[in-house]
């Protein structure tokens, strides 16, 4: 094929698939070649008619080198970055924001006003990046560009600090023991700082929140509450709960220092533990406690005597949710000792064979038992239980000195008696006669 024909049909191909363009000039001429005086039919070899072949370095400044020919270059048009409003956040590094656009790509990027410092509008992509360090808020106007013409997009940037969020601690529970210090942790919670804590309701008497939100203190009150915890700063609120729990102490372990104790019936008892064993205490007693006496709250002993009983030892437990301890008491209630006994005589003269009249004490107390030293004469005797003395005299005996005891569980007194026995004095002398005569100087 001649070199005529392939010009014309490259010609032909490139007026129906691109706007004339400045390295197909020769086309715009008035020359109109002829086949009959082309020179290349009489001298094919000379650089003239040697063949042509485009490079891109060939297309103008108005053209783009395109599939081996220099087209007409396309202005960029609906410049998009996918958002028209974006919320940025101080020192958080931004999502990179790729632009898209139709037409032939821009060789210069602007914005309008200049975007905040930390952002960058990349000059040969136009992609959108960076860490925003100042809070501020503007519309930007990104342009897009080639010598063919422009596009331009709006975009509305706020730049704040970043609030509060994700706010939770490593345990929703603060469990704390009663008048010991504890503390949770800070918890982990997205945002800037610093950030300003509260708690609804308000934490425990002597709970507090440190600059990172950790929660300290110590509190005797023992209950269980829950806290709504909130961290905010100028730009938000985030929120997580938290149960605060106080316990009580494991029991100490504790003694009644008074054990054993001896009461009186009628005596008012009260008997302490030392230490006390804690606060919120359950106490139980094993074996029951007789009538009258208790154990209160604080593990005190308490009550009134009412009866009497012997030596009896008594198990007490003071327990709570955290564990026990344990203690005893031995205690025994007597009777009141008798006091100020005595007997109508305190000196007494009995005749041989001559029954006494019995002699019963007088006394106010109770007495479990009557006794008397030394041993009373023969036929004489004191009875046990009433501490009557009775008899009758079996034999004479010198006046003596006898110290009688009533006695009973709670101690004994005691009163001297004098007892003395004689034989019976003569009685009912008679004479056979009444009336005897005699003679003067006579023996009878």
């Amino acid at each position: 094929m001649s070199r005529h024909a392939s010009m014309a049909i490259l010609a032909t191909f490139m007026l129906f698939s691109v706007p004339i363009s400045g390295c197909l000039g020769f086309m715009e001429s008035d020359y109109a070649p002829s086949s009959q005086d082309d020179p290349c039919d009489a001298a094919p070899g000379s650089e003239e008619c040697l063949e042509f072949e485009l490079r891109p370095q060939d297309c103008s400044v108005m053209e783009i080198f395109d599939g081996g020919i220099c087209r007409g270059l396309n202005a960029p048009d609906e410049l998009d970055y996918g958002i028209s409003s974006a919320k940025f956040y101080v020192g958080i590094e931004i999502d990179r924001y790729t632009p898209s656009f139709i037409g032939d790509g821009p060789d210069v990027w602007l914005a309008s006003p200049k975007l905040p410092e930390g952002l960058v509008l990349d000059s040969e992509t136009g992609v959108l990046s960076g860490t925003p360090v100042q809070s501020g808020a503007s519309v930007y106007t990104i342009v897009a560009s080639n010598p063919a013409g422009s596009s331009s997009t709006d975009i509305f940037m706020e730049i704040t600090i970043e609030p509060p969020s994700d706010l939770q601690y490593d345990s929703s529970e603060l469990i704390c023991t009663s008048g010991q210090q504890c503390s949770l942790p800070h918890p982990d919670v997205v945002g800037a700082q610093p950030m300003q804590w509260t708690s609804q309701p308000p934490l425990p008497e002597g709970f507090s929140f440190d600059d990172s939100g950790s929660i300290t203190g110590s509190s005797t009150i023992q209950a269980s509450t829950d806290h709504v915890i909130r961290a905010s700063n100028e730009a938000g609120i985030s929120s997580t709960t938290v149960r605060i729990t106080i316990v009580p102490t494991t029991p100490l372990d504790f003694v009644y220092p008074d054990s054993p104790i001896e009461y009186a019936v009628g005596d008012l008892i009260e008997i302490v533990p030392r230490p006390n064993p804690g606060d919120g205490i359950e106490w139980t007693v094993t074996p029951m406690l007789p009538e009258g006496i208790h154990i209160d709250n604080e593990g005190i002993v308490r009550g009134n005597a009412n009866t009497t009983f012997q030596w009896s030892q008594y198990k007490i437990t003071a327990s709570n949710s955290q564990g026990s301890s344990q203690g005893t008491i031995l205690i025994r209630v007597t009777d009141v000792a008798p006091i100020s006994i005595g007997y109508p005589e305190s000196n007494l003269l009995l005749r041989v064979g001559v029954p006494m009249v019995g002699m019963s004490p007088t006394t106010l107390s109770v007495v479990d038992h009557w006794s008397i030293e030394p041993n009373l004469p023969s036929g004489i005797s004191i009875n046990s239980l009433t501490g009557e003395i009775s008899g009758t005299p079996a034999s004479v005996s010198d006046s003596r000195e006898y110290t009688v005891t009533a006695s009973n569980s709670g101690g004994s007194t005691s009163a001297t008696i004098y007892i003395e026995v004689k034989i019976q004095p003569p009685s009912a002398i008679q004479w056979h006669f009444f009336e005897m005569p005699l003679r003067v100087n006579t023996q009878v």
